[in-house]
């Protein structure tokens, strides 16, 4: 078969995929009755697929995300034994099962972890079975926060009846375990921040301060120029045409008398030639 063609340059822009992993923990705890949680320990690995767009100089309109999740995997261990007393003890203590993802992958800088929790007591319920909504930020890389629930069951109803079947019984370490772990991506994006203004007011020391957008720079400007004229340096243009339509009227009223005189001194005229 011949080779494939090279794209053109008016086609979409190339993408790269990059495989990324997230190291996890999960705690146990923390619940109703001040119990202080249990150490964080190592419980899986979560696996993103991004495929990268490249920038390209004819891209116009508002700025997307460069990132394209191609796929999300939680990988989670079985729960040990340790594990599972932990959970349960959580679960009827009223506690939370807590996790927490490292915000970068295991192949870049250490930035911290994103923590999340939900009740124990809501796992055993839906026999395990969660859902993660993780939020990255533009480039697909950096973990910024992340929701964990339980899926399939009314976790407030379950909390406040704060009974349930919290046991694992003879499950096998691969029935007691997270999971199916379903996962959802969203994006962050920057708003505009708020900055101060100082303004000084004439004849007086002190300053006012106000909030505005850093983008209302044409706001700013129109009010940093303030317009410092008479009234009359206003408004002379208003004033001369009152003036003109002042003597217009004026004309007007003395132009009848003037007529009258005229028509008198010519009627003289007349009967004197008449002797």
């Amino acid at each position: 078969a011949p080779p494939p063609l090279p794209p053109r340059g008016g086609g979409p822009p190339a993408a790269k995929t990059r495989e990324s992993a997230y190291a996890m923990q999960h705690s146990f705890g923390g619940g109703d009755n001040g119990e202080p949680a249990s150490d964080w320990v190592d419980c899986g690995v979560l696996r993103t697929r991004v495929g990268e767009r490249e920038a390209s100089s004819r891209s116009r309109g508002p700025a997307r995300a460069n990132a394209n999740f191609k796929g999300v995997k939680v990988d989670f261990e079985a729960l040990g034994e340790e594990a599972r007393k932990n959970m349960e003890a959580a679960a009827r203590a009223g506690g939370y099962y807590r996790l927490r993802i490292a915000a970068s992958p295991q192949d870049g800088p250490s930035t911290g972890f994103v923590v999340t929790s939900v009740r124990a007591s809501c796992l055993f319920a839906s026999n395990f079975r969660n859902h993660l909504t993780l939020h990255f930020d533009e480039s697909g890389l950096h973990l910024l926060s992340a929701d964990h629930v339980a899926a399939g069951v009314d976790c407030d109803a379950i909390a406040m009846a704060g009974t349930g079947d919290f046991d694992f019984g003879t499950k096998s370490a691969g029935e007691a375990s997270m999971g199916p772990t379903t996962t959802s991506v969203k994006f962050s994006k920057t708003a505009p921040a708020l900055t101060y203004v100082q303004r000084r007011r004439r004849g007086d020391d002190e300053e006012g301060a106000e909030l505005r957008y850093e983008d209302d720079e044409d706001v700013a400007e129109e009010e940093a120029k303030k317009d410092e004229r008479t009234w009359l340096q206003k408004n002379w243009m208003l004033c001369l045409a009152g003036g003109m339509m002042f003597m217009n009227l004026l004309g007007s009223a003395l132009e009848p008398p003037r007529q009258q005189q005229r028509r008198g001194g010519g009627g003289g005229g007349g009967a004197a030639v008449a002797r």
